[in-house]
This record gives C-alpha cells, sequence and structure tokens, in this order.
C-alpha cells in the first residue's frame, strides 16, 4: 500500500489504515536490513516514520537530528539511552519522548510496530 510522502499542508487531513501496512511490513523479507519504515509524512515542521521490527530485531544506537516522539502501536520494545531502558508496551506506556541527538538503541521483544514523530519540541509551559 503506497502512502503520499510530503508535508501536511495547512487545512487538510490526511489517513492511513495502519493495521494491514504493518502486517504487510512485517511479513516482507527484510533482505539485509533489520527494519522496515516507511515515511508517511516529511516536512519541514514535522516527519512522521512508521518502523516495524520481528522479534528480536533491533536498531543499533544512533541519533537523530530532531527531537522525537516514539507512539508504539504493536508489541513491545525496549528503547536503551545510555543505559537507561525504557519498555514501551502498545496500549499501556507506549510513548516516549527522546531529544534531539540524544543517542538511543532499539530492542523488539516481539513483533513490533511504532510511530517516530520528528520536529521541535516546545519545553515552554502550556498554561
Amino acid at each position: 500500500m503506497m502512502y503520499k510522502t510530503g508535508p501536511l499542508l495547512p487545512n487538510t487531513v490526511q489517513e492511513w489504515a495502519l493495521g494491514p501496512t504493518i502486517d504487510e511490513m512485517l511479513q516482507s523479507p527484510s533482505g539485509a536490513a533489520d527494519k522496515t519504515s516507511r515515511t508517511l509524512v516529511k516536512g519541514k515542521d514535522m516527519t512522521v516514520v512508521l518502523t516495524v521490527l520481528p522479534k528480536g530485531q533491533g536498531l543499533k544506537e544512533h541519533q537523530a537530528p530532531a527531537s522525537l516522539m516514539v507512539i508504539v502501536l504493536r508489541g513491545e520494545v525496549v528503547f536503551d539511552c545510555e543505559g537507561d531502558l525504557s519498555t514501551l508496551v502498545a496500549g499501556e506506556r507506549g510513548v516516549l519522548a527522546i531529544g534531539k541527538n540524544q543517542p538511543h538503541a532499539v530492542q523488539a521483544l516481539s513483533e513490533s510496530a511504532f510511530l517516530l514523530v520528528m520536529g521541535t519540541l516546545d519545553h515552554s509551559s502550556h498554561s
């Protein structure tokens, strides 16, 4: 299933049926890559990437050039941020924020899918 990738334009709405896409991505052979990712939105202010990992697979330590919000849609993953471990479970503790350039690695404890929402975070108070 192909999705239009690009910026989310003002006064528009985009919708994705992610369940079938996650199934398709998990069933496709990964070849040399241990992960499969699809960019859903890519713009100046925000990028959204769907990532799937088969059980036991992971992403080696890396850094992102922007702040991240991780939202687990399926399964259970462990994020290792320089020894600080966060286990995220879909439907439970499934959200994590990671600051720009924070080293982190990911390991899938089960077949997993998560959204990465990347952009600039405003840390000001919302009163």
